[in-house]
């Protein structure tokens, strides 16, 4: 047997050995998760696609250096977005220097609007305004979305508290933020009078590191006017990524379009360039199709066919490839064919067989790709959830909390209270003035829980509510609860 044969017997006893293997790893792909489709969900189609509707009505200019924007603060709008690495902010702040910072840039005229669950503290302190970047979650589902502590709602101050940045007007609640943050807000006296709270976190939203250093209430979205120039501030840029501000059942779409006209008009001349920094980077890939799938650079693309061709051309010119096919002879061409094929046929099957099983990063949550493909509609829960705060009546909401804090403390054990219409009570521990104040505290909330309550019950009594709760849940720490016979 000779050398050929010997190439050619290998590579079909290699293939059809790989072939089971192959077919077997094939099968479970459809049981993987798609890697394109969960890029897709955390990125940010739609958001830029909004921006691009904006540009393209305003007639804006999309901006690639940063310098541009000192030249003509007034005509400007700076879109922040997500990170702001330490060199990019060194970067964006020496491009401003000449107009002094970023305080200067808004100032002199410039619009600024600021998307980052990121800290930012020792970058944006110019406007006693910061990022804190702790993130937080709420744990009552009257407050969070589809149930998921991480996805806590956002409640935006009256109407008539921010008629001058109306950003939240006329939205139908919910509008959904994933793992936020919350703003710091320094006022120093005499220094921008005109930023306002527009929205905060719900009560209950907490850190799961320490509970103790989030305010009662988080603010989160601060915005107004500085002479002609603009500022706005959100807690969080997740709120806009695809599987969030794509789903029908929430305002965040439109709360993003708001933001966006609003940051572009100007009280003096009109704004005619913008520049969108993402992560960092500026970003000018605005008009992007809003599905997963790869993103070809159209010029790169362009470069290369070009490069390719003049160096066709020239092998052409100067006929290289017959000179070369003369001299070597034809059984080694064969030869090298035959072991080119089974070597590329071999990597071609290792790359399949490891690229098929796909590994989620550490830590990671598959909710937004389950939340693209099989998120249900929950019009009728943003329906209840308007009804509640047009009304201002939180019966039921109480109702739910009190019941799913004993879920909570005494798991099964509360559907056996329910059966005997009889609250919990703390078992003796020799302190009888303590066992006396957390048995009374229980039985009142027992009957907020699964006995006749007002038929009203305020905003404000709601979150008197909330809070005795939460002192309770402490004060019941080292204690065990039981059902009395």
């Amino acid at each position: 047997m000779n050398l050929l044969q010997r190439h050619v017997w290998a590579a079909l006893a290699f293939s059809m050995l790989c072939w089971p293997a192959f077919q077997s790893r094939a099968s479970a792909q459809e049981d993987e998760p798609d890697r394109a489709a969960l890029a897709f969900a955390r990125g940010t189609h739609c958001f830029r696609s909004i921006i691009d509707v904006v540009r393209s009505e305003r007639e804006l200019k999309v901006l690639t250096d940063l310098n541009k924007l000192a030249e003509a603060p007034k005509r400007s709008v700076l879109i922040v977005y997500g990170k702001l690495p330490q060199v990019s902010l060194e970067r964006l702040e020496s491009a401003l220097d000449s107009v002094g910072g970023l305080r200067g840039f808004v100032m002199g005229g410039g619009a600024l609007l600021v998307v980052s669950d990121e800290p930012m503290r020792p970058d944006l302190s110019d406007f006693g305004i910061w990022v804190n970047g702790t993130l937080l979650r709420n744990d009552w589902d009257f407050y969070n979305y589809d149930h998921n502590p991480a996805m806590p709602v956002v409640l935006p101050e009256p109407d008539e508290r921010t008629a001058d940045v109306p950003v939240f007007h006329h939205l139908l609640p919910p509008l959904v933020t994933s793992r936020p943050s919350y703003l710091d807000y320094a006022h120093p006296p005499g220094k921008d009078d005109a930023l306002k709270p527009l929205a905060f976190l719900p009560p209950g939203t907490r850190s799961d590191r320490d509970p103790n250093v989030v305010p009662e209430k988080p603010l989160f979205a601060v915005g107004g006017r500085l002479r002609e120039g603009r500022v706005l501030f959100l807690a969080d840029h997740s709120m806009f990524i695809n599987c969030v501000i794509m789903q029908e059942d929430n305002s965040n779409f439109e709360l993003a379009r708001n933001c966006l006209e609003w940051i572009v008009d100007s009280d003096g001349d009109k704004r005619d360039q913008l520049l969108y920094l993402q992560d960092g980077i500026v970003t000018t890939d605005l008009n992007v199709p809003l599905e997963p799938g790869l993103e070809l650079d159209e010029h790169a693309l362009d470069q290369l066919i070009g490069g390719l061709n003049l160096l066709i051309a020239e092998q052409e010119k100067e006929d290289s490839l017959n000179s070369l096919l003369q001299r070597v002879p034809r059984s080694t061409w064969i030869t090298i064919f035959i072991i080119a094929g089974s070597v590329l046929l071999l990597l071609f099957m290792i790359v399949r067989l490891g690229g098929l099983r796909f590994r989620a990063e550490p830590g990671s949550a598959l909710f937004p790709l389950a939340a693209i493909r099989y998120g249900p509609s929950r019009a009728p829960l943003r329906d209840r959830t308007a009804e509640v705060h047009r009304e201002g009546n939180f019966r039921d909401a109480t109702r739910g909390m009190v019941q799913q804090f004993f879920s909570g403390v005494l798991g099964d054990l509360a559907h056996v209270g329910r059966r005997h219409a009889g609250p919990p009570q703390v078992r003796p521990r020799g302190l009888p003035g303590q066992e006396v104040h957390l048995n009374a505290s229980l039985r009142e909330f027992w009957t907020l829980a699964y006995g006749p309550i007002p038929r009203s019950i305020s905003s404000s009594h709601f979150q008197h509510v909330l809070s005795r709760l939460r002192d309770l849940r402490r004060r019941l720490a080292g204690w065990q609860l039981h059902m009395p016979a």
